[in-house]
C-alpha cells in the first residue's frame, strides 16, 4: 500500500478424476441376481445400500436383494478424488407355480398334472404326456419306474418359476382264477387261480375251505360269485371273480333194511333220480334198474347210485337179509359145588344172539357162554334169538349148587418118647386125602397112622357122593427125643423189651436132675441154675454182663433118657 511490494505463492494441483460408470437401470425376477458390470478407473469401489449385494467392495458384485433398490456405487482414487454412479433395480415378483402332489399308482393310469400360477408353461421331459406346453397335460406312462417331471411357469412379468411332481407306477398282481363253472351240492371244485400276488383272499370267506391262498377249494351248498384279491409287497392288488352255481343233488330213496324168512325175492322200489346204477350184482336181475329184483338166502348189501337230469348223483344203500326159520335146541343144565363156578353154553352155535337172565351172577349175560358163580341152586331164562327171521326161543337152564362137606379132622394124642405114633381122624365125606405124606402109613384112608419127625401140620381134603371138596387141618406137636433138637436159641436180648430177654430152654418135658452152667469167654462162671425153668438175665451178680459171646452146658434125665447140650450164645445190646 506504501508502494512497496512483497510476494506470496499458492500452487494449484488440479488432480485427476476417477471415471466410475455402471449399467443402465435394469429389472430382475425375484430370487434372481444380476451384476452390476461397472467401468471404474478408482482404486476403490464402494456401493450402497451394501446388502443388497453379494460384496460391496469390490467394482462387479452381484445384486441378490429381494426389493427393488437405487444402487449407488462410489470410486475413489489415490488422491482421494471419487464419482459416482447409479442404477436403479426393480425386482419383479415370481409367479406361484403349483402343479399336483407326487403319485403312486398300481399299473399304468391317465393322471392329469393340473398346475396353476403362471401365464404360460413348460414341461421337461416332456415324454409320457399330451402336451408339455400347457398347464395341466395328461400323464400316461406304461411302464413299471418312477417318473420325474419338472413344470416352469412364465408370469407376465416375464418371471419363471417351478415345481416337480414325481410319479412312480408299481407292478400290479395278474391275478386270473378258473371261469365260471358249475357243480352238485355236496360236492367241493378247487379254484385254481394263477397269481403274483403275495397275499391271496377269497370272499365270501366261509364258502372255501380256506380263504387266504390262491387255490382253496369251494365248499358251499349254494350259489356264489367268488372274489380273489391279490395283494403284491407293493400294496397294489388285482381281483378276479368266478361264479359257481350250486346244483340241487338227487334224494335217492330205496327200500328200507329187509329181514325176512317169509320169502326169498324182494324188489328195490327206488325213487329220485333219473338213472340208476347197482353194485354189487349179486342176485340182482338187472345192475340198471329203476326197481331191481334180489332173489336168494343170505345177508347181503346193496348201493345204488341215482343220477339226476342235471348231472348230479344221490346215494342210498339197503341190506337184504333173508333166511330159513331156525329151530333151536334146548341147552344142558349144570352142577356145581358151592363156591365154584361154571361156564353155560347156549348151545345153539354163534350165528344167534343170546341173553340170559338173571344176569347178578354171570360174567356176562349176552353171550353164548357165559361163567356163572351162583350160591345157590339157580334157574337161569336163557332167550335165543334171530336178528334174521326175528324169531326167538326161551329155554330153562338149572344151575344146582350142591353144598360142601363138612370136614373134620383130629388127632389121637401128640408124640413124645412115650409115644412115637398118633392117629388121625377124618369125617364128614367118603373120600380122603392127607398132606403132606411124610410120616403117614397111607395118605388115602379117613383115619391114618402119623409118626412125623418134628411138628407137623396135617391137611385133609375130603371129597363127599357129589364131588364136592373141602378141608380142614390138625397139628401134631413132637416133644422129646429123637424128635426134639431142645429149641435151644443161638442168641438173646435182655433190653426190657419182654421179647429174648432171657436166654434158657423153652420147653423139655418131664425131667430132673437139671443143671445150665454159663462160662464167659475167660472160662469165668456167670450163671448156674438146676431148676429146668430158669433162665439168664444177662446180668452178672446184678450188673449188666458184657455183649459178646458165652458157653452154656446144659444136661437132664428126660423121659427120652440122659440128655447133655453144649453150645455158644450171643448176648446182644
Amino acid at each position: 500500500a506504501n508502494g512497496c511490494t512483497a510476494k506470496d505463492t499458492v500452487n494449484i494441483r488440479i488432480n485427476a478424476q476417477p471415471v466410475v460408470s455402471t449399467i443402465g437401470n435394469t429389472s430382475i425376477c425375484k430370487g434372481d441376481s444380476i451384476q452390476l458390470v461397472t467401468n471404474s478407473t478408482a482404486q476403490t469401489n464402494t456401493w450402497s445400500p451394501a446388502l443388497s449385494v453379494n460384496n460391496p467392495n469390490i467394482a462387479n458384485p452381484y445384486f441378490t436383494d429381494t426389493v427393488s433398490q437405487q444402487m449407488i456405487i462410489t470410486g475413489t482414487n489415490a488422491t482421494g478424488c471419487f464419482a459416482k454412479d447409479t442404477v436403479v433395480i426393480t425386482v419383479k415378483p415370481k409367479p406361484a407355480v403349483r402343479t399336483i402332489g407326487d403319485s403312486t399308482t398300481c399299473g399304468p393310469q391317465l393322471i392329469t398334472l393340473t398346475t396353476n400360477g403362471a401365464q404360460t408353461y413348460s414341461w421337461s421331459p416332456a415324454t409320457n404326456i399330451s402336451n408339455p406346453n400347457i398347464a395341466s397335460p395328461i400323464f400316461n406312462g406304461t411302464n413299471v419306474q418312477l417318473y420325474n417331471y419338472i413344470v416352469t411357469g412364465t408370469a407376465a412379468n416375464g418371471c419363471t418359476a417351478k415345481d416337480t411332481v414325481n410319479i412312480r407306477i408299481n407292478a400290479q398282481p395278474v391275478v386270473s382264477t378258473i371261469g365260471n363253472t358249475s357243480i352238485c351240492k355236496g360236492d367241493s371244485i378247487q379254484l385254481v387261480t394263477n397269481s403274483t400276488a403275495q397275499t391271496n383272499t377269497w370272499t365270501p370267506a366261509l364258502s372255501v375251505n380256506n380263504p387266504n391262498i390262491a387255490n382253496p377249494y369251494f365248499t358251499d351248498t349254494v350259489n356264489q360269485q367268488m372274489i380273489i384279491t391279490g395283494t403284491n409287497a407293493t400294496g397294489c392288488f388285482a381281483k378276479d371273480t368266478v361264479t359257481i352255481n350250486v346244483k340241487p343233488t338227487p334224494i335217492v330213496k330205496t327200500i328200507e333194511n329187509v329181514n325176512t324168512c317169509a320169502t326169498n325175492t324182494v324188489t328195490l322200489f327206488t325213487t329220485g333220480a333219473q338213472t340208476y346204477s347197482w353194485t354189487p350184482g349179486t342176485n340182482l336181475n338187472s345192475t340198471s334198474a329203476t326197481n331191481p329184483v334180489f332173489t336168494g338166502l343170505g345177508t347181503y348189501t346193496y348201493h345204488v347210485t341215482g343220477t339226476a337230469a342235471n348231472g348230479c348223483i344221490g346215494k342210498d344203500s339197503v341190506i337184504i337179509s333173508i333166511g330159513n326159520k331156525p329151530t333151536y335146541t334146548a341147552p344142558a343144565s349144570r352142577t356145581i359145588c358151592n363156591k365154584d363156578s361154571v361156564q353155560l353154553d347156549g348151545n345153539n352155535g354163534t350165528a344167534y344172539a343170546y341173553s340170559w337172565s338173571p344176569g347178578t351172577s354171570l360174567t356176562n349175560a349176552t353171550i353164548r357162554n357165559p361163567i356163572a358163580y351162583p350160591q345157590v341152586t339157580t334157574t337161569y331164562t336163557l332167550k335165543v334169538s334171530d336178528a334174521i327171521c326175528l324169531y326167538d326161543s326161551t329155554f330153562l337152564v338149572q344151575v344146582i349148587v350142591n353144598p360142601l362137606p363138612a370136614v373134620k379132622a383130629s388127632r389121637s394124642k401128640d408124640i413124645d418118647c412115650n409115644n412115637p405114633s398118633s392117629n388121625l381122624t377124618a369125617t364128614g365125606a367118603i373120600q380122603y386125602q392127607w398132606l403132606p405124606l411124610a410120616g403117614l402109613n397111607d395118605y388115602t384112608i379117613p383115619n391114618p397112622v402119623a409118626s412125623p419127625p418134628n411138628t407137623t401140620k396135617y391137611i385133609v381134603i375130603g371129597t363127599d357122593a357129589n364131588g364136592c371138596k373141602a378141608k380142614d387141618s390138625v397139628v401134631i406137636y413132637v416133644k422129646g427125643g429123637q424128635y426134639f433138637s431142645f429149641n435151644i436159641p443161638n442168641a438173646f436180648t435182655p433190653n426190657g423189651d419182654t421179647k429174648n430177654d432171657c436166654f434158657g430152654v423153652p420147653y423139655w418135658g418131664s425131667a430132673d436132675q437139671f443143671s445150665m452152667i454159663i462160662y464167659n469167654r475167660w472160662g469165668i462162671k456167670v450163671f448156674e441154675s438146676k431148676n429146668v425153668s430158669d433162665c439168664w438175665d444177662g446180668k452178672i451178680k446184678g450188673l449188666p454182663a458184657d455183649a459178646g459171646n458165652y458157653v452154656y452146658y446144659i444136661s437132664a434125665h428126660t423121659l427120652c433118657g440122659y440128655i447133655s447140650k453144649k453150645g455158644n450164645v450171643l448176648l446182644v445190646r
